[in-house]
This record gives structure tokens, C-alpha cells and sequence, in this order.
């Protein structure tokens, strides 16, 4: 029964080895992150979207995320650009599962070393705070939007244009 038991393992662990290599037989695609956008125009108004595209003079941005006509990309020229957000699809919720298992984890570090005399495991006492302390405070961090203040100058558009093309579907290469 112990060799049956060694052989067994033997074979999980091959498996398991096995499974670690990524075998494709075809080119990857490159994924791309998804960035949402709202702008504020010179006249106060607002448009909101997906940054699609960056260039010298403009910005191109798309409502949808699923890009089936290029007549709905929306082109706004950098004069007309009065302040800009923008913020990561997604981030909120990574932000929290990151806080809460960040927290989880330092707390069952700290509480290894009691004396392990109290009614809840540490294991439910490092997730019940985890889930408290640490979910509310990693979305708070991840509510935050970078700000790009253009005031409808091209000359500041021009210096902040590396930056943005870093968020855009589609980079531009200068």
C-alpha cells in the first residue's frame, strides 16, 4: 500500500510539473489594459469614454469598449481640452481583494505568536478583520483618478503626451 502511495504522488508531482509549462502553437496577443476616461472641455462640458488614442493634437476616445466601427471613435483636439481623468478599468475591486488579503495576512502573522487561547481561530480572526479594515481601505486607494490639467494649451497637451499614450488602446510612437 506505501509504494501504491509513493507511485501516486510520484504521479501527481509529474502532473503538477507538467502543467507548469505554457505550451502554444501559435503567436500570443499582446492584451491590452482598458483605461477609462473623462474629459472636461474648455465650455464645461464632459465627455466620457474608453482612451482609445493619443496624437501631437488630440485625444480619441470610444463609449463602447468593443470597437466595431471606427465612426465611433470621438476626436477632441487638445485646445478644447480643459482637464483630464483617468482611471483603470477594474481597479476598485483589485484594490480591495489586494487591501484584504494584505491586512489578512499581516494579522495572522501577528497573531502566530499568541498564545492561541481565545474562542475564534486566527485564521477567522485574520480574514474577519482582512474583510473589515482591509477591503474598505484598498478601494478607497483605488477610487483615486490620475488628473491631467491642460487649460486648453497645446504646449502643456504636448508636454503630457507621453503620459497619456501610456494609457491609450492604441500607442502612437513618435
Amino acid at each position: 500500500m506505501k509504494t501504491m502511495t509513493i507511485h501516486l504522488s510520484t504521479v501527481i508531482l509529474c502532473l503538477t510539473l507538467l502543467l507548469c509549462f505554457k505550451v502554444n502553437s501559435q503567436e500570443e496577443t499582446k492584451k491590452v489594459k482598458i483605461y477609462k476616461i473623462w474629459v472636461e472641455l474648455t465650455d464645461k462640458t464632459k465627455q466620457k469614454g474608453f482612451l482609445y488614442a493619443v496624437d501631437d493634437t488630440s485625444l480619441k476616445i470610444v463609449s463602447k469598449k468593443s470597437l466595431k466601427d471606427l465612426n465611433e471613435i470621438t476626436t477632441i483636439n487638445a485646445k478644447d481640452i480643459y482637464e483630464v481623468y483617468i482611471k483603470r478599468r477594474g481597479k476598485v475591486w483589485r484594490s480591495a481583494l489586494t487591501g484584504m488579503l494584505g491586512i489578512a495576512v499581516v494579522v495572522e502573522l501577528m497573531m502566530v505568536s499568541g498564545d492561541g487561547g481565545s474562542l475564534v481561530s486566527n485564521e477567522a480572526a485574520a480574514v474577519a478583520i482582512g474583510v473589515a479594515l482591509g477591503a474598505p481601505i484598498g478601494a478607497l486607494l483605488g477610487i483615486r483618478r490620475k488628473e491631467f490639467i491642460i487649460n486648453g494649451y497645446e504646449s502643456v497637451f504636448k508636454a503630457k503626451y507621453e503620459e497619456l499614450n501610456r494609457y491609450a488602446m492604441v500607442k502612437q510612437s513618435e
